[in-house]
């Protein structure tokens, strides 16, 4: 899930705001424990605009899920990337 150029891409300033709402959203839902729908959440952040904290908290919804080989995958990947 973490790239290794995490901001390689330029993101446009609505896309940005769009990815921050769905963050703050997500960040909302992950502490309500609603742990299925925060992980979307975040992923469809994170495919806009591909930041470590996000990828982060992928990684801690897989856990809670239960998803640990996906969590512990993107913990190593998120340990090992590259970030300018």
């Amino acid at each position: 899930m973490v790239p290794q150029q995490a901001h390689a891409q330029q993101v446009s300033d609505a896309d940005r705001k769009g990815a921050r709402d769905l963050y703050n959203q997500a960040v909302a839902l992950q502490q309500a424990s609603k742990f299925a729908e925060a992980l979307d959440a975040f992923q469809r952040s994170f495919s806009v605009f591909p930041a470590p904290t996000t990828a982060l908290h992928v990684a801690q919804c897989q856990a809670s899920l239960g998803h640990l080989v996906e969590a512990e995958e993107d913990y190593r990947a998120l340990a090992n990337a590259r970030v300018p």
